[in-house]
């Protein structure tokens, strides 16, 4: 037997934050041999998280269809910390994070910095770990899907609509803040988007501002009309105001009515099995260490997302034939598309602290419960933008997402702490030896527990802005043939220049929201701005008086990840360039048979939003498609009646 893989409760025991107590854990659904072959699978869904559950749930709709989703991490999705979304900033390296890590960013400062990238493990995926936001794209998104990467009518915004509102159960306004559902919501699904009720003070502030800067409140950014504009955050909690993470919403309910339908937890997928170029089957290993092979008489399908799909992809043979090669991968199917044009939403933070005379009035009390505490939402353009839009003659969505982030639970690490541990590192080591968010973080959590950082932390807010149209791309690769191994991840965040122009566009906006209007009574000190006076080439200044240049050097310090990786299996037209596109517009992997993915690793490129949404809509349309070409069904679709 091979040693215990991460996802086991051995692999929990290595966590470098422990934060989920091991009696949390359930273990209702663990993989052993006898589970895996009880039966005749017809499909196999690897990856239960926000795209996976939401296709199990569908496929096994039809009581003939026999399915199996397997998960490699365990069953942590009701431990208490998991459920309460005003957690959501503790998660990060907890027992449910696979804990990746990027390679080196020469191109951010400290030159060299290495990102840590969060991964949901265990049932329900990152759909456990995120910060609840329900945000489904714009449709200029999709309609770019068809039109310009061939994806057909299948993939535009007519052609989705009805999947997202499949999804949903979006009921009247009531005191209670639930969203109102006009044309294009769904009504009947089983996730209920809410908005923060009562809305914390601060919000109406923030809107008001965005308002005086050009973003007009538009209330349902969600809805028919586009998302540019302002309003409340929709959040994925249910009527508890808990979160709703994909298992607990789409799986959980009818395991008891569907007995072709089965979990299997801690079943690390190590590769796919082939008998030629059809896909036969995957490779698990199971909590013992020990190997069973699992076949499909259908098909396989990849959920596992945009880090994990590629990475068992490759492991398995299917990638870039020379990069295979030299691991000693023997070559199933030359695509080099596979692991390429990974993009993701960078995000600058903005923090600042109340002053004296608001902080005990807006203390932590005052955070509705059932939010992560982004409360606040506007989309907008860069100018960057639409100069894109211009010179490629098409319209997009709005390339910046600009948040208010509300108080913190005091014993959490924001990034004042942050700010407080990079100075003391600093001054301990130097050099090419950067040191990682991990270890930044970790001494911040050890900072957060004295009561003068604690008063910080209470009275600290921010606005940040996650940028939704990166022009960098990265990659995904293999670090070696071993499936234990964790991939390699080259971010490249602004390595494009144009990238860094519009972030450096949307801290303007911030600060000027800031300075001026409404929000700007909730503004105390701005000395709190982690790195801002440090990284500054030319010397300390003002926040509000930086120059370009000086803020240029703030984005490239301060900018991190929303965790929306995405587009490293991409879908394109059939008869796209291997290099270009790795799925054809119904999923299936080209150069093999029995294979398809389906996760946010399809997307052509990364919608203007955050991913939740998008991956399980992804999930729902992903078994249309199976259904439609396997002849079977019924499919419960929403018909849109727009």
């Amino acid at each position: 037997p091979l040693a215990p893989h991460p996802g086991t409760q051995a692999g929990r025991a290595r966590a470098w934050n422990p934060q989920i107590p091991p009696a949390e854990f359930e273990h209702r659904f663990i993989a052993t041999r006898a589970r895996l072959s009880e039966r005749r699978w017809d499909f196999i869904v690897v990856g239960a998280g926000s795209a996976g559950c939401v296709l199990a749930s569908r496929l096994s709709q039809d009581p003939k269809v026999q399915v199996l989703l397997i998960e490699g991490g365990g069953e942590a999705q009701n431990a208490r910390i998991i459920k309460d979304p005003r957690n959501a900033t503790r998660l990060v390296g907890c027992e449910a994070d696979w804990g990746f890590r990027s390679t080196p960013q020469p191109q951010l400062l400290p030159s060299g910095r290495i990102l840590d990238l969060e991964r949901g493990k265990g049932l329900g995926g990152s759909s456990c770990l995120n910060y609840n936001m329900w945000v489904r794209g714009a449709p200029e998104d999709f309609d770019r899907w068809n039109k310009e990467y061939g994806c057909g009518e299948e993939w535009s915004y007519a052609g989705v609509l009805p999947h997202f509102e499949a999804i949903e159960r979006c009921t009247a306004g009531s005191s209670e803040g639930a969203v109102a559902a006009p044309a294009g919501r769904g009504s009947s699904g089983e996730l209920s988007p809410q908005t923060p009720w009562p809305p914390p003070p601060e919000i109406g502030a923030f809107l008001e501002s965005a308002e005086l800067h050009g973003i007009p409140q538009t209330g349902d950014y969600n809805g028919p009309g586009g998302q540019a504009g302002s309003g409340l955050v929709e959040q994925s909690v249910d009527k508890a105001r808990t979160r709703a993470d994909a298992f607990n919403t789409f799986v959980e309910p009818y395991l008891r009515t569907r007995p072709n339908l089965a979990v299997a937890s801690e079943g690390f997928v190590r590769r796919l099995v082939f008998d030629g170029t059809h896909c036969v089957g995957v490779e698990v290993q199971l909590n013992d260490g020990s190997l069973t092979e699992v076949r499909a008489s259908s098909e396989v399908i990849l959920s596992a997302g945009a880090l994990q799909s590629p990475q068992l992809l490759m492991l398995s043979g299917v990638g870039d034939a020379k990069a295979l090669a030299s691991l000693g991968i023997p070559l199933v199917a030359d695509v080099p598309a596979v692991g390429q044009h990974l993009q993701d939403h960078p995000v600058i933070p903005v923090p600042f602290t109340l002053p004296d005379n608001l902080a005990d009035e807006f203390g932590v009390e005052s955070i509705p419960t059932g939010t992560s505490g982004l409360n606040g939402i506007a989309f907008w353009k860069t100018e960057v933008d639409k100069q894109r839009d211009q010179g490629r003659g098409s319209e997009s969505g709005c390339d910046m997402e600009t948040i208010l982030v509300s108080r913190f639970d005091p014993g959490l690490l924001v990034k004042v702490v942050v700010s407080k541990a990079e100075a003391w590192l600093s001054n301990i080591r130097s050099g090419s030896r950067p040191w990682t968010e991990r270890a930044v973080v970790r001494l911040g959590r050890w900072l957060s527990q004295t009561e003068a950082v604690k008063k910080d932390i209470a009275r600290t807010m921010y606005v940040a802005t996650e940028y939704n149209h990166p022009i960098s791309r990265g990659t995904v690769a293999l670090r070696s043939a071993d499936p234990l191994a964790p991939p390699l991840v080259d971010c490249a965040w602004v390595r494009d220049p144009s990238d860094l122009d519009a972030m450096v566009e949307s801290v303007k906006k911030m600060r000027e929201m800031l300075r001026t209007g409404p929000l700007a009574k909730f503004v105390g000190d701005m000395q709190a701005l982690p790195g801002i006076h440090s990284t500054f080439a030319s010397g300390p200044a003002p926040f509000f008086e930086a120059s370009d240049a000086q803020l240029r050097d703030f984005v490239r310090h301060a900018v991190g990840t929303t965790w929306h990786y995405s587009c490293t299996a991409r879908m394109g037209a059939p008869d796209a360039p291997l290099s270009e596109a790795a799925l054809d517009p119904r999923l299936r992997v080209r150069g093999v048979t029995g294979l398809r993915v389906a996760d946010q690793s399809v997307t052509p490129f990364v919608v203007s939003a955050n991913t939740n949404a998008s991956s399980m809509m992804i999930g729902d349309k992903a078994a249309k498609l199976i259904l439609q070409d396997h002849r079977l069904g019924p499919f419960r679709e929403v018909r849109s009646a727009l």
